[in-house]
């Protein structure tokens, strides 16, 4: 009868899981149903921006679902299936990106066709903690510093209260690129240092890499080449390790900008060729007209 608990399981995206055709890392879940039953499939994460895929016993697609709402910011994601026939219903847990690594928590229940997403206290609180994250992204764009930090730093005590690490890690580095922005470039620093050691204790490589590169940005606000280009070099080993051939392209153009800011152009030229490969290749018409202008002027 509807409302019944087919299956409450909580999970993990973690290095060792299968790998889906795209490449990134998945969990698979199966529950019996009957033929002509509806079921309500929510998944939820504090960590990820979560994916969900939903097949019969032959792999044929029943429905999937990325975002429950990308315009409130609730990344969750939520299915209602009625299935044409009886026998195994097949769940695939995955995130939006590649890279996506985190817990989950996954619910199927019985239900009718005006099921609703179940979701509990703390998923919710992330929904309102991401819209808050996102809200100081636009201010940052509008030059509106103060602004910026004071939706930042109520997202932080948010992703804090339901230990969401992950989005602590982002806020901080949030945070430390406003900073950065304002001219406070060792608070800048010390933010971006703190969520790095989020980032390692938590193995969340793809956002260790993406913190690396803003140290990198912040250290080329303080004319430190040197340190810039360590970090960049780190957060280029991590994409290429990850596979992630958008971000070691974007790392590459960074790299050749900073060469370029001081005046190593063969060094410029050697990244800005290899981001240029990587653009062609991904087809990315706009990094590849990038990379020829930033060639033809160095």
């Amino acid at each position: 009868p509807p409302g019944d608990t087919l299956l409450d399981s909580a999970g993990r995206r973690e290095e060792g899981d299968t790998t889906w055709e795209d490449g990134s890392l998945y969990d698979l879940y199966t529950v019996t149903g009957q033929a002509g039953q509806t079921l309500a499939i929510t998944l939820e994460s504090l960590d990820l921006n979560t994916f969900l895929i939903v097949n019969d016993g032959q792999g044929n697609e029943l429905g999937r679902n990325d975002d429950i709402d990308t315009a409130a910011s609730n990344y969750h994601s939520f299915a209602v299936v009625t299935l044409p026939q009886g026998g195994e219903v097949r769940i695939v847990v995955k995130g939006f990106k590649v890279s996506a690594r985190g817990r989950y928590r996954l619910r199927v229940q019985s239900a009718d066709g005006t099921a609703q997403p179940q979701l509990s206290e703390a998923a919710l609180m992330w929904v309102e903690a991401n819209r808050l994250l996102e809200q100081g992204a636009q201010q940052f764009g509008l030059s509106q510093w103060r602004e910026a930090l004071q939706s930042d730093e109520q997202a932080l005590v948010i992703y804090r209260d339901i230990k969401s690490r992950t989005g602590e890690a982002r806020t901080l580095n949030h945070i430390g690129l406003v900073n950065r922005s304002q001219g406070n470039y060792s608070a800048a620093l010390g933010y971006c240092e703190q969520a790095l050691a989020i980032t390692r204790d938590i193995k969340d490589r793809a956002l260790e890499a993406l913190t690396l590169r803003n140290i990198s940005f912040v250290n080329l606000s303080l004319g430190d080449y040197g340190a810039a280009l360590d970090y960049y070099d780190q957060s280029l080993a991590i994409f290429r390790d990850l596979k992630d051939r958008a971000e070691e392209a974007l790392t590459l153009d960074f790299i050749g900008n900073a060469n370029w800011e001081r005046g190593d152009y063969r060094a410029a030229l050697g990244s800005y060729e290899q981001a240029l490969a990587i653009y062609r290749d991904l087809k990315d018409r706009a990094g590849e007209a990038s990379a020829l202008r930033k060639i033809g002027n160095t």
